[in-house]
């Protein structure tokens, strides 16, 4: 339209799944396409808090306007600059060519009642279940019932997007913890997509976020990308992960070492081919 925004923007506003759905599989939309200046699809979900449509957009590969702006070198907008484009975003056709905007609470109040009603548990209840989903999905990974497992590590994702959005540590590492799972599995293809979900939302966050885990993201998909026979990409990712040890966790000379031996492994096993 004249303001940027696609036909995906418009169904994911009003919450509508089965469009958005339709949109994505029937006619092959572009989930990151628009306006770069507008906030993305990706982004209206997570501001309308629709878990359904995040996740959907996600497994499509739908990217925050961030992430968009920072791989096309595009400037970075400031979260009150985006907070005020995605409450003015929708647009509904009226008869003839005009248009009104509909804000979002009033987006919020007209809600598909097929969309997700989302339970507000309080602190205690929160960390209460996330522990008890944490503690089963562990106990299966020693019993080896990965389906199981995988069950308590999605329930967990669910309930860390619903209590604190998409961008946060906490959901890049229920991300990881999944990809853990389907590596163990040896269903490769999974592991690498949970990967990098866990490395797109860690690469958003503030730099403050200093979690020792973060190089394992990109040293556990590199192992993935070896076991394929991908060894550029399985190169590129233990480099980027040496160089986050290197840069925030220096004194941890094993994994630093260990990390090293992975590279040279790999630059070898290229050099046969």
């Amino acid at each position: 339209d004249i303001y940027g925004d696609t036909s995906i923007h418009y169904a994911v506003a009003h919450n509508d799944k089965s469009l958005t759905e339709f949109l994505i599989n029937e006619c092959k939309v572009d989930v990151n396409g628009g306006d770069c200046k507008r906030p993305s699809a990706l982004d209206i979900a997570s501001f309308n808090q629709n878990l359904e449509l995040q996740k959907l957009l996600v497994n499509n590969n739908g990217l925050s306007r961030y992430q968009i702006n920072h791989e096309s070198r595009k400037r970075k907008i400031s979260q009150d600059e985006l907070i005020r484009n995605i409450e003015n975003l929708s647009i509904t056709p009226h008869k003839g060519n005009q248009q009104s905007v509909i804000t979002n609470a009033e987006l919020k109040a007209e809600r598909s009642s097929a969309a997700v009603e989302q339970v507000t548990l309080n602190d205690d209840e929160f960390e209460k279940q996330i522990s008890e989903f944490n503690s089963a999905a562990r106990d299966q990974m020693k019993l080896k019932n990965y389906q199981e497992a995988l069950k308590y590590r999605q329930h967990e994702n669910d309930l860390l997007i619903n209590h604190f959005g998409y961008l946060h540590p906490a959901v890049a590492r229920s991300y990881y913890n999944i990809a853990v799972v389907y590596h163990n599995k040896c269903d490769y293809d999974s592991a690498a997509s949970n990967y990098t979900k866990a490395i797109d939302i860690r690469d958003q966050l503030p730099l403050s976020y200093k979690d020792p885990d973060f190089p394992n993201y990109n040293t556990n998909r590199a192992l993935v990308y070896a076991t394929q026979h991908q060894y550029d990409k399985a190169l590129e990712n233990f480099t980027q992960a040496l160089s986050m040890r290197k840069t925030y966790f220096p004194i941890q000379y094993d994994e630093i070492q260990r990390l090293e031996q992975f590279i040279e492994r790999i630059e070898g096993q290229r050099k046969e081919l």
